[in-house]
């Protein structure tokens, strides 16, 4: 009922979520560093599984352009651009964006 959903949201807005935050940044220095092998190893197959995964998590919580860039990163792979060449653009903006959320 909608009582029962106010009670909820104002029960979720309250919550602080700078732990989980912090965890997801430092996490996300392992994804640099996967990210970065990864494209030394011109893996596309697996830079597309980690972007799929990065994106899902970023959005999540609230990071929508590092969302966004792991989106465009996974599409363009996912929609045949196997030519690393290609990509490349894509996946230095997905890690400089890494780079700029855990400072």
């Amino acid at each position: 009922d909608i009582k029962s959903k106010r009670k909820a949201n104002t029960i979720l807005n309250k919550i602080d979520m700078s732990d989980v935050e912090n965890k997801f940044k430092t996490r996300h220095i392992n994804e640099l560093q996967q990210f970065s092998l990864k494209s030394e190893k011109q893996e596309l197959g697996a830079l597309r599984s980690r972007a799929q995964r990065l994106s899902g998590a970023a959005h999540l919580f609230g990071f929508s352009e590092l969302s966004k860039k792991a989106t465009e990163l996974e599409t363009n792979i996912k929609n045949g651009n196997l030519v690393f060449a290609d990509v490349a653009p894509k996946i230095d903006a997905l890690i400089a964006e890494i780079k700029r959320i855990i400072g």
